[in-house]
């Protein structure tokens, strides 16, 4: 053998063992990633349970909270029913008269107009605002008529009583109804 040729021999193998120990680092390496990665895949695991374990409580709380506001929903409708029950309109009420209420002139329209000795307790009373232009029919003018009063009682019994008597009103520009 030559010269070049031992040479040649003894740099094969120095690359060659030089190559294995590469090879075994890499090798080494990969292991070692392989470990790392499957320790954060494991924690990743754990937290995507974690944050599902959280997030199938939140869907609860939330169908929990979807629930009662339905619930109140559906009691405010019932209430909204029941106080709507409790309204009446007045219509053609006259105007009130210096320092006289609306509810000052609604207990005299009771008492004069529908003849009612118990003393009705009204909640709350108000005019419906209407435009304020004049309505001409086949080129007559006339005035607005007077805006229609809402009121509410206190009790169903008290609308009761009030319902019955309205059969007096027959004949006079009054008129009280349920709203629509």
């Amino acid at each position: 053998m030559s010269v070049t040729q031992i040479t040649l021999e003894k740099a094969l193998k120095d690359l060659s063992s030089k190559l294995e120990a590469r090879l075994v680092a890499i090798s080494a390496s990969q292991s070692e990633i392989k470990g790392q990665l499957s320790a954060q895949f494991s924690e990743i695991k754990s937290e995507i349970q974690l944050l599902n374990s959280k997030l199938s409580e939140k869907d609860k709380l939330i169908s929990e909270l979807n629930s009662r506001i339905e619930q109140q929903e559906q009691r405010l409708l019932e209430l909204e029913v029941k106080d709507r029950k409790l309204n009446l309109v007045v219509h053609g009420l006259k105007k009130e008269k210096n320092g006289e209420t609306l509810e000052q002139n609604l207990q005299d329209l009771l008492r004069s107009s529908l003849e009612i000795k118990d003393n009705i307790q009204i909640a709350r009373s108000f005019r419906v605002k209407q435009k304020q232009s004049n309505i001409s029919v086949r080129g007559n003018t006339k005035k607005p008529s007077l805006p229609p009063v809402v009121f509410s009682c206190s009790k169903d019994s008290d609308i009761l009583t009030i319902m019955k008597s309205v059969g007096k009103l027959k004949g006079s520009a009054l008129r009280i109804c349920h709203p629509p």
